[in-house]
């Protein structure tokens, strides 16, 4: 599932992991690329639902950015 805006990320991480963060503690996490996310256009930033489970877990090491395509890989820890 794709999540379209960090107030919905906020919503997602309250609602099925009981996570409470502030939109200010998304923005720097995002900031220094410590979670998942796409920027596929200025100001809009996705984030995909099964890699943001990924990183709750500790399997999200960090991502690599497909500029060609604008995604986000992710890579898994083993």
């Amino acid at each position: 599932m794709i999540i379209r805006t960090t107030k919905e990320l906020r919503k997602y991480l309250q609602e099925k992991h009981n996570m409470p963060f502030s939109d200010g503690c998304l923005r720097r996490l995002r900031k220094q690329n410590k979670i998942p996310f796409a920027n596929p256009l200025p100001r809009v930033y996705l984030y995909d639902s099964e890699k943001i489970d990924a990183w709750l877990k500790g399997e999200w090491e960090d991502e690599k950015l497909d500029t060609k395509n604008n995604k986000v890989g992710l890579r898994v820890v083993k």
